[in-house]
C-alpha cells in the first residue's frame, strides 16, 4: 500500500507544529468537536440510563438528559482540546480550556435556544453552534494559557516562581507609601509568581 506524499504531510502537520498557529486552529477545534459529541453523547446516555421514568413519556429522562448533554459537551470539548495540545508538545493549561469551553457551552445552549424559538426546524443550525462554540472557546482558552506561559513576569519578590523558568531569587521591589491618616508603610514582597 502506498501512501502519497500529501497525506503524510497531512497527518503528520499536528506533530510537527510547535506554534499554535492556524493549522493547530483547526486541528484542536475539529478534536473538540469531536470530543463534545462524543462526551455529549456518552453523558446523554448516562442521563437516560440512571433516571427511572415516573410517567409515560418519560419526560424526567429526556430532562436528564438535557441536563448531562451540555455537561458532556463541555467536558469532552475540553478535553480532546488539551490533549491534543499536549500530544503536540504545547504546554497549555486544562484549566483555561475547561474555562473556555463552559462560557463557550453558555453561548453554544443560547444559540440552539435562540434558533429553535425563531423556527423548530432550525434544530440541526442551533446543534452545529452547541457542538462548534466549546471547542472554539476551549481552543481559545488553551491557546491564551500558551501566550500567558510563553513571557514569565518581572520579577518583584524575593522567592518568584514562573512554570517556564522555574524558581527565582531576586531583589524585591521595595514600596513606600505615605498615607496621611496611618504614616508610612513599605511593602516588601517575599513570595510571588503563578501557581
Amino acid at each position: 500500500m502506498k501512501i502519497r506524499p500529501t497525506l503524510l504531510c497531512l497527518l503528520a502537520t499536528p506533530a510537527l507544529a510547535r506554534d499554535f498557529d492556524g493549522a493547530d486552529w483547526a486541528w484542536s477545534m475539529a478534536a473538540g468537536v469531536g470530543g463534545g459529541a462524543l462526551g455529549g453523547l456518552a453523558a446523554a446516555a448516562v442521563g437516560l440510563a440512571t433516571v427511572e421514568p415516573e410517567d409515560d413519556f418519560g419526560f424526567a429522562r429526556l430532562a436528564a438528559a438535557a441536563v448531562a448533554l451540555p455537561i458532556g459537551i463541555d467536558l469532552g470539548a475540553s478535553g480532546a482540546v488539551f490533549a491534543y495540545g499536549e500530544l503536540t508538545d504545547h504546554d497549555g493549561s486544562y484549566l483555561a480550556s475547561l474555562a473556555g469551553s463552559t462560557v463557550g457551552t453558555l453561548v453554544g445552549i443560547g444559540f440552539f435556544v435562540g434558533m429553535v424559538r425563531i423556527d423548530d426546524s432550525l434544530w440541526w443550525l442551533g446543534a452545529v453552534g452547541l457542538l462548534g462554540a466549546p471547542a472554539a472557546g476551549a481552543t481559545f482558552g488553551y491557546q491564551k494559557s500558551l501566550e500567558a506561559d510563553a513571557t514569565p513576569p518581572p520579577v518583584g519578590a524575593l522567592f518568584d516562581y514562573h512554570p517556564a523558568v522555574g524558581m527565582r531569587l531576586s531583589v524585591p521591589a521595595l514600596g513606600a507609601h505615605l498615607h496621611v491618616e496611618r504614616g508610612l508603610s513599605v511593602d516588601l514582597p517575599l513570595l510571588g509568581g503563578r501557581f
